[in-house]
């Protein structure tokens, strides 16, 4: 849906779920604040928040792939699952009013944060026990 096989965001290297899953919540939230600035009058700075937050995530998480060391590795994945903390507080900040988002989009994007947070946390502790 977000994602397909020639997507230039991904690149050969990041065809791995937690990317593929980090670029298609990016795009929900892109989509959401872009659908959010349109019809309502939010101040722009939440939906700024929540904007840099959530696309945030995937920039870290393919930082992190191209580290320096494990070290790195390990500080730039722990950064990308920082973000998506914050991405969790603004998100809710704008659903505060429940009609300002679509209950089915609010879980599928919920969901997809869930994932990546579990892949997230994964990845650092193998990367941490290796």
């Amino acid at each position: 849906m977000f994602v397909n096989t020639t997507d230039i965001i991904l690149s050969p290297r990041d065809k791995g779920p937690l990317s593929h899953d980090s670029v298609v919540l990016s795009r929900m939230i892109w989509t959401l604040c872009r659908r959010l600035n349109r019809g309502l009058k939010l101040e722009q700075s939440v939906l700024s928040q929540l904007l840099r937050a959530g696309t945030s995530v995937g920039a870290n998480i393919r930082e992190a792939q191209s580290a320096e060391s494990k070290k790195d590795f390990v500080h730039r994945l722990k950064i990308a699952e920082k973000e998506l903390g914050e991405m969790y507080y603004w998100l809710g900040v704008v659903t505060t009013e429940p009609a300002l988002v679509d209950v089915k989009e609010l879980e599928t994007i919920l969901a997809t944060a869930l994932n990546v947070r579990r892949m997230l946390i994964a990845a650092i502790n193998t990367a941490r026990k290796s």
